[in-house]
């Protein structure tokens, strides 16, 4: 499960603060054919994205729940611990883009 805050931005008098909150599953294909060194990941999840938009006279909030896909490399360094870089696209309220490059730490158990 991952769960992401984007910084506040101003927009020509709009304040947008933006989140998701996602859930899927990785498959994991280890190239030495066992859970060790070097490995490719793809993943689909289900994104349920937030926005408030604050106008001055009032405030907007949206909310949408879009499918989303990732890709990625990462590097096991025992059975448990591993570190990843992984390509994530998706899609947020109506048609807006919402890719973005994740690293991380993966713990397996």
């Amino acid at each position: 499960m991952d769960d992401a805050r984007y910084e506040e931005r101003q927009v020509s008098l709009l304040r947008t603060n933006a989140s998701t909150l996602s859930l899927g599953c990785d498959y994991l294909y280890f190239i030495a054919e066992k859970p060790e060194r070097f490995y490719f990941t793809l993943g689909v999840a289900m994104a349920y994205w937030s926005f408030d938009q604050d106008q001055g006279a009032g405030k907007l909030t949206r909310h949408s729940t879009k499918p989303s896909a990732a890709a990625g490399v990462g590097y096991q360094w025992s059975a448990t611990l591993g570190a990843e870089i992984r390509y994530l696209h998706g899609t947020t309220v109506q048609t807006a883009s919402a890719d973005a490059v994740q690293a991380g730490i993966t713990l397996r158990f």
